[in-house]
């Protein structure tokens, strides 16, 4: 048994908008389509309620892979030596992930901090290594508004 139930309902506009408002991103159909039977996913937000960039799809799955990244990146150098330049072996192989993540437009910006305002004396004899990444994500288009102005003939676009 299947708890799959196949049903051929066009969406409205409006619908679509009541869905996307209450946060429920619908698969949709538009007759539009070049393709006949495309499917679109029509939204991207997720189930948090706070306005942030964390409530967009494209947003978590960025941030999911930096992080899968940048712990592997942080496994490389477990056990080696709390040293200026282990820090800087960090900072080198994160800021080279990031800037390929930059460059498919997933990160507008970042800075990585691995020094000494992070990590104190005492953080050293905890055998401890604290680093700060911040990202600045790259937003998405969801509303596209174009203006039409119809102008007499004769008009001269230079």
């Amino acid at each position: 048994l299947s708890n799959v139930v196949n049903v051929d309902v066009r969406l409205s506009a409006g619908d679509r908008d009541t869905l996307y408002d209450a946060r429920i991103n619908p698969i949709a159909t538009f007759a539009e389509n070049t393709f006949p039977g495309q499917f679109v996913v029509y939204g991207q937000k997720t189930l948090q309620i706070s306005k942030s960039a964390l409530d967009r799809i494209n947003v978590r799955r960025m941030l999911l892979e930096v992080k899968r990244q940048i712990i592997a990146i942080a496994r490389g150098i477990l056990f080696e030596q709390n040293t200026p330049a282990t820090r800087t072996k960090f900072i080198t192989l994160a800021t080279s992930a990031l800037a390929i993540v930059q460059s498919f437009s997933g990160i507008e910006q970042f800075r990585v901090v691995m020094d000494d305002s992070n990590n104190t004396q005492d953080d050293v004899m905890a055998n401890r290594l604290n680093g700060r990444i911040i990202v600045v994500p790259t937003r998405t288009v969801e509303f596209i508004a174009i203006d039409f102005v119809v102008d007499k003939s004769g008009v001269s676009f230079t």
